[in-house]
């Protein structure tokens, strides 16, 4: 899949840089989709021949799916189109090992074949799954070569809930999120090349416990309204190049810049080199003086700003 992701370049409003370089180069592959893509010819050899085969080869593909140990996927059942050749899903379960923590079941699923892809070599197919009670729709467009797989992913809605099932519940989220991503990835699950753009503008955090450098902090709900990603990411290190959690009126006002290695095996232990700007307002910091004993005696900037490092795990960061 030959695609190609553009930037908009002449415009530095951190709201409206909604564009992603579109870089394709080769590389990875990914056992789950050659395992869907593959069984594609045999299930409509067994049309061909009768049905009662077609079922059976059904009931092999997802007795495959669950049992492949790198990514195992549960579903109800699955069907067949011929026009055009595609496998619906229902409740269709990502096993633990695929997300690196917690599973997580999409309503339906539906993979649909496309004109094979030349460069890389192989099968090109659409992904499309919908989960309801969250609102989350991802249409994803995939090509599995023979050592790569190239994903996009366009004008999708995502859940903060399976961001945080992704980070183990590490942080807990709430909202929904647009994306816009192109990955293209390894073998053994390396990110070889690919760009992020995410935004939100009902963006919150509901109440929760959060340890920071030992100590709990116990958060009320914070609504910070907006969110905005915008990354690169080579060999698995993701370049952030503009990262802002909250409006001008929230409680909170983030803004990050920096690395995070991702460990795409366990996505709560990635490590992350972070440059902080932070705003709170009087109220916050009054309410929560642990806060203040973090910031220590840290200067404001000219933005009334706190600016500082953070390094560690999503689990476990450190100031």
């Amino acid at each position: 899949m030959n695609t190609k992701m553009n930037t908009e370049t002449n415009t530095e409003n951190k709201k409206t840089e909604n564009t992603l370089q579109e870089e394709i180069y080769d590389r990875p592959s990914y056992s789950v989709f050659f395992i869907i893509l593959s069984l594609f010819s045999l299930i409509f050899l067994g049309i061909i021949l009768n049905f009662s085969f077609k079922d059976k080869l059904l009931n092999k593909l997802l007795i495959t799916l669950r049992d492949n140990k790198s990514c195992p996927i549960g579903a109800d059942n699955a069907s067949l189109s011929l026009l055009p050749p595609s496998l619906d899903f229902h409740n269709f379960t990502l096993g633990e090992e695929c997300l690196g923590t917690n599973y997580y079941t999409f309503k339906t699923a539906k993979v649909s074949l496309g004109i094979p892809s030349l460069s890389p070599l192989g099968p090109k197919a659409s992904i499309f799954l919908h989960d309801p009670k969250t609102q989350t729709k991802i249409q994803t467009y995939a090509v599995v070569g023979l050592n790569t797989i190239l994903l996009k992913i366009d004008q999708t809605r995502l859940s903060f809930d399976l961001i945080s099932k992704m980070l183990n519940d590490a942080v807990k989220f709430s909202g929904s999120l647009e994306t816009k991503l192109f990955l293209e990835i390894f073998k053994q699950r390396e990110i070889s090349n690919g760009a992020f753009f995410m935004e939100s503008s009902d963006f919150s955090l509901p109440s929760q416990n959060m340890t920071i450098q030992g100590m709990t902090l116990t958060l009320p709900t914070l609504f910070l309204k907006d969110f905005i990603f915008k990354a690169t990411i080579k060999k698995n290190l993701l370049n952030i190049e503009n990262f802002i959690l909250g409006n001008d009126m929230a409680p909170i006002h983030l803004g990050f810049t920096g690395t995070i290695q991702i460990n795409p095996q366990q996505l709560g232990t990635s490590t992350f080199n972070l440059e902080v700007e932070a705003k709170f307002s009087e109220k916050f910091l009054s309410e929560f003086g642990l806060i203040k004993i973090l910031l220590g005696n840290k200067p404001l900037n000219e933005k009334g700003a706190y600016k500082f490092p953070i390094t560690g795990t999503f689990s476990s960061p450190q100031f």
